[in-house]
């Protein structure tokens, strides 16, 4: 607005001056418009600097027109060039990694612009693989890491910025314990985060001593407290599923006798999954080997009868 202003008061007065003045006075107005434009554009820079608590780079940036678009594209030699001193660069350049991390991801890597190419009108995007994609960068310095609450909000809304129709909420749902009625961390991102984590301790990569996997994001809980929880919240990936299912069944069969039919359909999503019936099947089974299993306890421990 404040450009077409310096711009109509620049077409009224052209008429009032002449000469020298009109000179002068066109330079002045060419002068006021680009400090104008100027401002528009290093809006969002100056708002990100002092964000991340680099205040006292902003009149500099500002000198170099780093707008928001220049800002994007700065690569780690442009960082260069405008943090000189060592430390503070590093300090930078850590948040500004953590800032572009889905959008980078997307655009250097092949499995990224396959996503990329996925989304769309009737097209089938892939989700779990942007997740995997975005997880396996986060843990890529160290497996064991832990990624808290807001990190994964910032992801999650990382994917929406770049894919619009995406919902945050598909990606990342926190903690939430209401009343004493927790509700488990939940979301494509900590589905993909959960599956890795496991696979690398299974592999060795994560020390098995190693019991804090999520506890910066909720409560503690016992390993089947934690898979119940899980299936609460989760039906993907369905080999995890029925991972998850098989290892709590002492616990879901207690809930049980608590809950109604309908109430423990509703409490466990995987049920309605169109295999959603082969993890019946596997209670059944489970309960079957048990009865065998105590049916020959009994036979072994069975005296013979005096006459």
């Amino acid at each position: 607005m404040l450009i077409l202003c310096n711009v109509s008061s620049l077409v009224r007065c052209s008429y009032a001056v002449t000469g020298k003045s009109l000179v002068k006075w066109l330079l002045l107005m060419c002068s006021v418009f680009l400090i104008s434009l100027l401002l528009i554009m290093d809006a969002f820079t100056r708002g990100k600097l002092s964000e991340w608590g680099f205040d006292d780079l902003a009149d500099e940036w500002e000198g170099h027109g780093i707008d928001e678009e220049a800002f994007n594209l700065l690569t780690e030699n442009d960082v260069k060039d405008l943090i000189p001193r060592i430390g503070l660069r590093r300090k930078f350049l850590h948040k500004f990694q953590e800032y572009k991390t889905v959008s980078r991801l997307i655009e250097t890597t092949d499995e990224g612009k396959i996503i990329k190419a996925s989304y769309g009108r009737d097209k089938d995007f892939l989700r779990n693989k942007l997740a995997e994609l975005v997880i396996k960068s986060e843990l890529s310095r160290m497996k064991d890491a832990r990624i808290s609450s807001a990190r994964f909000m910032q992801l999650a809304n990382e994917i929406n910025d770049i894919f619009p129709h995406e919902s945050p909420e598909i990606y990342y749902v926190p903690y939430v314990n209401n009343k004493g009625k927790p509700k488990a961390a939940r979301g494509k991102l900590f589905s993909a985060y959960c599956y890795l984590r496991k696979h690398y301790k299974k592999y060795g990569l994560i020390p098995s001593s190693n019991k804090n996997i999520i506890s910066s994001l909720r409560e503690q809980n016992t390993p089947e407290e934690e898979a119940i929880q899980w299936l609460k919240n989760n039906i993907e990936p369905f080999t995890e599923v029925k991972e998850r299912w098989k290892s709590t069944f002492q616990s879901r069969t207690v809930l049980q006798k608590t809950y109604s039919i309908f109430e423990y359909f509703k409490a466990f999503p995987c049920l309605k999954l169109p295999l959603g019936f082969t993890l019946d099947v596997n209670d059944m089974f489970l309960v079957l080997e048990r009865r065998q299993e105590a049916l020959a306890s009994r036979k072994l421990t069975a005296q013979p009868v005096p006459f």
